[in-house]
């Protein structure tokens, strides 16, 4: 069974340069290696593929390790203060392995995932705050 679960991270910067930040650079679609949480605190490299779409939202989709894929949804909105980046992320198993090791990994990586954006959200502020 998926596990899912959202997660609403403040960025005291405007929807659009917020997303801009996340999102600059060609192309639109692309894959990379990206490291990933494993058992027992190691880490994992793995594949990730990343896409904008045609709304503004944006998300990764990541086949990883012992049969669990990961899906990340992404989009800024207007808040007081700046905007806020909605995030819904799916964990789930492909395989017999990943659908029996989901229960122990979804939480580990949504402490993780959370930590990972809140840290892009305050680089995303330093990068595209006016210089003072």
């Amino acid at each position: 069974m998926a596990r899912v679960f959202a997660v609403d991270v403040p960025v005291a910067s405007p929807p659009e340069h917020v997303r801009a930040w996340w999102t600059d650079g060609p192309p639109r679609d692309r894959e990379f290696a990206a490291t990933f949480p494993g058992p027992l605190g190691m880490k994992v490299r793995v594949r990730e593929t990343f896409r904008v779409r045609p709304d503004g939202s944006w998300g990764f989709e990541t086949r990883a390790p012992f049969g669990i894929d990961v899906r990340d949804d992404f989009r800024a909105e207007a808040a007081p203060g700046g905007s806020v980046v909605r995030v819904r992320c799916v964990v789930s198993g492909r395989s017999l392995l990943g659908r029996l090791a989901v229960p122990f990994y979804a939480p580990m990586a949504r402490r993780q995932f959370e930590r990972q954006w809140r840290e892009m959200a305050r680089a995303c502020e330093r990068d595209v705050s006016p210089q003072r």
